[in-house]
This record gives C-alpha cells, structure tokens and sequence, in this order.
C-alpha cells in the first residue's frame, strides 16, 4: 500500500524542482527566493518556512542530484555482473550528470557557494573512486581487466580530462571506449566485442 505523502512534503518538494530549474535556466546567482516565489505562486514567507535561506535551497537542490547519481550508480552496480557493462554504462550515467549544467553554472557554484561546491565536489570524488575500487576488482578477477595498472591514476584521468570538459556527448561516450579498450586482456577484448550496444 502506497503512503500518502503530505501536502508540506510535496510543497517542499515542489519549491525544489521549480527552483533548479530557474537556477539552472539562470544561473544560481540570478534567481532570487522572490523571483522563484513570484514564479512558483507562493509567497516568500512560505519558501521561508521550509528552507532557510537561497543558500539552504541550493544545498538541497545539489544533494538531491547527487543522491539521484549515487542511486543510479549503485543500482548498475548491482544489476550489471559484467565489469565491461558496468564500466560502459556508469560512464554514460556520469556523462549524462555532467551534461545538465554548462560551466557557467558550475563557475558560478564554486565562486558564490563554495562550500556548497566543495561539498559537491568531494562527494563526487569518493563515489567515483568506489566506482573505480568496485569495478577495477570484478575486472581484474574476471580476468577482463590487465594486472599491472594504477586503476585510480587511469580512471580520473578519464573523468577529469574527458568527462569533465565540454566535448559534445557522443565525443565523450567514444573517448571513454577508447580508454576501456586500452585496460582490456585479450579475453576482455573478446568480451567487449561480443556486447551490442550497452547503456
């Protein structure tokens, strides 16, 4: 049986999808709490009452994505037993993530919210590098993966000189094949040409 949630709840709720929206339609520093009132046809005095400041908002607003990434990650962890799928997959998930804001939005973060952005940041940083202990192991034992290879140096060079920059998706998505490629032993490699396309 389903829980009927309450009207604050979903007010609460509300107020936070409409607000990333104009932040990330305008900027974080566009957007003032009036503005999103105005927008949201709720007076200020109410946002007020469930978040205490623009500050708080956007705290909420970055929480929520980045449990939305570690949810998705975990379930194809979970559910994909290939290390290969799993690599190709959590990747276009990452890609995907990264694909909301432009660098704009992500500047204006990290000047106006650093502490926000910092928070962000470290949060990402220990769920890639689960990502990158989980599947380096399950490649390594399936004898997918090669040995003798620094995992965590690889992989971030991966996010931080690839994923992390404003090549266009499918750009990303190809890098990122190319770089699996080169991790794979030779039953790897017969692994990852018998998959179809994996997402």
């Amino acid at each position: 049986m389903e829980m009927i949630r309450s009207t604050p709840e979903l007010e609460r709720e509300r107020i936070v999808r409409e607000a990333r929206n104009c932040f990330l339609r305008y900027g974080w520093r566009s957007v003032s709490l009036d503005d999103l009132a105005g927008r949201i046809v709720m007076s200020k005095k109410k946002v007020y009452t469930y978040f205490e400041s623009k500050e708080d908002l956007i705290r909420q607003i970055i929480a929520n994505d980045l449990e939305q990434l570690r949810t998705k990650v975990s379930y194809l962890l979970a559910t994909r037993r290939n290390p290969i799928e799993q690599f190709l997959s959590v990747v276009t998930v990452f890609i995907g993530h990264w694909e909301f804001s432009d660098g704009k939005i992500v500047n204006d973060l990290h000047k106006y919210h650093p502490g926000i952005w910092s928070g962000a940041e470290q949060a990402k940083k220990d769920l890639i590098s689960y990502f990158i202990d989980f599947n380096s192991a399950a490649g390594v034992a399936a004898q997918l993966y090669l040995r003798d290879i620094d995992f965590h140096f690889l992989y971030r060079f991966l996010f931080d000189s690839v994923l992390l920059t404003d090549y266009p998706e499918a750009t990303k998505d190809e890098l990122s094949r190319h770089f699996l490629r080169g991790l794979l032993t030779e039953t790897g490699m017969h692994n990852y040409q018998s998959l179809g396309p994996v997402r």
